[in-house]
């Protein structure tokens, strides 16, 4: 059941961002989605959100120590009928007390800039912008005509 459930959240989280950002999320079947879950999850720990015995919501996170010891959050996923009820807040309230507990620095986190809404609930939360990743795109034309 726990694979189960965290591998359709994985899929909703990932069709979110596919749908936004074709270009980066290629489309995948359930079993290629389900190995890059589970390679995930053996870096990360997970903690898993529970409304009446079942998994509605994720969050996965590591400590980096590099200059300073921070607890990045790889994702955050709730379940689309449960958002905007307080469990993506409550999750991170709940990873604050463990980056307290575990001495870190600083929580980090990334968001693509489509993801208005979660980036004003981590606004809201006491983030703020750290630094900005600009890309741009290579035409396939430009990459031949190198050659």
């Amino acid at each position: 059941m726990l694979k189960i459930g965290l591998l359709n959240l994985f899929v909703q989280g990932y069709e979110l961002h596919r749908i936004n950002r074709e270009d980066k999320f290629k489309v995948r079947d359930n079993e290629n989605l389900r190995n890059i879950l589970l390679k995930m999850l053996s870096k990360s720990c997970i903690i898993v959100i529970l409304e009446d015995e079942c998994i509605i919501g994720y969050a996965s996170y590591k400590i980096i120590e590099n200059l300073i010891k921070s607890l990045w959050i790889d994702e955050i996923v709730v379940e689309e009928n449960f958002r905007n009820k307080g469990y993506g807040k409550k999750v991170l309230n709940y990873i604050e007390k463990i980056a307290e507990a575990k001495e870190c620095d600083s929580i980090e986190l990334s968001c693509w800039s489509f993801n208005k809404r979660v980036l004003e609930i981590y606004e809201h939360l006491g983030f703020k912008e750290q630094k900005v990743i600009l890309e741009k795109k290579i035409s396939k034309k430009s990459k031949r005509s190198e050659s």
